[in-house]
C-alpha cells in the first residue's frame, strides 16, 4: 500500500472525517464520530478508491442532519474497485456501509450496530461480497440492490431488543439476504421530442447537437435496478423519422467488445411495435447497434423478414467512444440511430403512444441495462414500457 492512514481520532466537523481519492490506500486503526454535522451525502471515512483496503477502524454516532442523501460509517463512490472492507465496528449509524456504482468489493468480518433500521446499499454496483459480518438490528435490515451482490453468506443477523413503542421484544438470530421484491412495472412512458431539424448522426455524436431532456436504461430484465454506470438516453422525432441516442459510460479503463454478436459484444438492443408492410398486421421490430459500428434489424421477435430487412436498409447507426479528455483513456461508447417510421408502418403523430423497449448490454460484467425489464426476452413487449410523441414545438 503507498499511502497509510493510521491511528487518527477525527471528530465533530461539519462534512466527511476522512475523504480519499486514489488507489493503494491501507486505512486502519482510526476512530471517527459525531461528523457529518452540518451536511449530508457523506460519511466517517468517503473514498473513491482502487486497490485498497479499510481495516479495523470505528466508527461511530454518525446521524443525517437535513434533508437529502442518508449519510455513512464506511462510503466507497462511483468507480471504487477491488477493495476490502474489513475487522470495522460501525455504532449508532443507520447505513454502516454505502457503496455507489463500485465494483468487485469485499465487506467481511465487520460490526454494524444499529439504533434502531438498518440499511446496507450496494446501489448500482456489481460483483461485491458480504461475509460474515454481524449486524445488531433493533428495526428492520434493508439492503439496496442485494442483486449487485454476489456472495452473501456466514452473515450473523441480530434482531430484536427493544421496539418502536418501548416494548422488549426477544432476540431473533437470522444470515439470510433480505427478500427484494422486483418493482411494479412502469406507468411513465418514454418521451420523444419533436424537433424541427434533424440531430446530427456523425462518428463524433456530441450531445450539444442532440436537444432534449436525458432519460436512462435503469432496470434489469429483473426489474431489478440495473448495476453499473448509468445508461442516459434521449429520444427526438419529427415527421420522418424517430431519434435514438445512447450514452454508455464505463469503468475505466473500459472493456469493450467490439463485435457484432448479441448478448456477447457490446451492444444496444431497441424494439418497437409497428405494423406489416401492408399495413394489416400489428409486428415487432428489433434493431441493434453495437460499439463497433455494426448495425442489425432481426426478425427474433417475429416481424416479416421482408419488412425487417427494408428496415435494415433504411436505419442509419453510428457509433463512437466517449474518451477522458485528460489522458483519452476510454470511458464507454455512445450510439446514435435514425429510424424510420414509414418502415415501421407508423405515421408519427403528437401524443402516439408505442409499446417499445430498449437495452444495452455491457460485455465487460455480463450486465443489463433496459428501459423496462420484461422477465424474458427484452422484445416481449407486452411485459415492457412504451414511448410516447411528444407535441408539436
Amino acid at each position: 500500500m503507498k499511502i497509510h492512514l493510521q491511528a487518527n481520532e477525527i471528530s465533530d466537523v461539519p462534512y466527511s472525517g476522512m475523504i480519499c481519492i486514489g488507489k493503494e490506500y491501507l486505512v486502519e486503526q482510526n476512530l471517527i464520530y459525531r461528523v457529518m454535522r452540518e451536511l449530508h451525502d457523506g460519511a466517517a471515512f468517503y473514498g473513491s478508491l482502487h486497490n485498497s483496503t479499510i481495516r479495523d477502524n470505528f466508527v461511530r454516532d454518525v446521524v443525517q442532519v437535513g434533508e437529502g442523501s442518508d449519510v455513512s460509517a464506511y462510503y466507497l463512490d462511483e468507480g471504487s474497485s477491488d477493495c476490502v472492507i474489513e475487522r470495522n465496528v460501525a455504532q449508532g449509524v443507520r447505513m454502516p456501509v454505502h457503496n455507489h456504482i463500485a465494483r468487485d468489493i469485499t465487506v467481511r468480518d465487520n460490526v454494524f450496530i444499529a439504533d434502531k433500521d438498518m440499511i446496507v446499499s450496494f446501489q448500482r454496483s456489481t460483483g461485491c461480497t458480504f461475509t460474515r459480518n454481524t449486524l445488531f438490528i433493533p428495526g428492520k435490515l434493508n439492503v439496496l440492490q442485494p442483486n449487485a451482490i454476489k456472495d452473501w453468506q456466514d452473515n450473523v443477523v441480530f434482531k430484536g431488543g427493544s421496539g418502536r413503542d418501548g416494548t422488549s421484544q426477544a432476540f431473533t438470530i437470522d444470515g439470510a439476504v433480505p427478500n427484494v421484491p422486483a418493482p411494479n412495472r412502469k406507468t411513465l412512458s418514454a418521451v420523444a421530442e419533436r424537433v424541427s431539424h434533424a440531430p446530427v448522426l456523425d462518428g463524433k455524436i456530441d450531445l450539444g447537437g442532440w436537444p432534449g431532456k436525458l432519460q436512462r436504461l435503469d432496470r434489469e430484465p429483473s426489474r431489478q435496478g440495473a448495476v453499473g454506470p448509468p445508461v442516459l438516453v434521449k429520444f427526438l422525432y419529427d415527421d420522418q423519422f424517430l431519434y435514438v441516442l445512447s450514452t454508455m459510460p464505463m469503468f475505466a479503463p473500459a472493456k469493450i467488445d467490439m463485435g457484432s454478436a448479441w448478448g456477447k459484444s457490446d451492444g444496444v438492443e431497441i424494439c418497437i411495435a409497428g405494423l406489416t408492410i401492408d399495413g394489416k398486421k400489428p409486428a415487432t421490430f428489433v434493431v441493434r447497434g453495437f460499439a463497433g459500428g455494426a448495425v442489425q434489424s432481426s426478425t427474433v421477435a417475429g416481424a416479416p423478414e421482408k419488412a425487417t430487412v427494408r428496415l435494415g436498409k433504411e436505419v442509419r447507426f453510428v457509433a463512437g467512444m466517449i474518451k477522458d479528455s485528460r489522458d483519452n483513456t476510454i470511458r464507454g461508447w455512445r450510439g446514435g440511430w435514425s429510424i424510420p417510421f414509414a418502415d415501421l408502418g407508423l405515421e408519427p403523430k403528437p401524443g402516439l403512444k408505442i409499446a417499445f423497449n430498449m437495452c444495452a448490454f455491457y460485455s465487460e460484467l455480463g450486465t443489463w441495462h433496459c428501459w423496462e425489464g420484461t422477465l424474458t426476452d427484452n422484445w416481449q413487449l407486452a411485459q415492457a414500457g412504451t414511448i410516447q410523441l411528444g407535441e408539436t414545438q
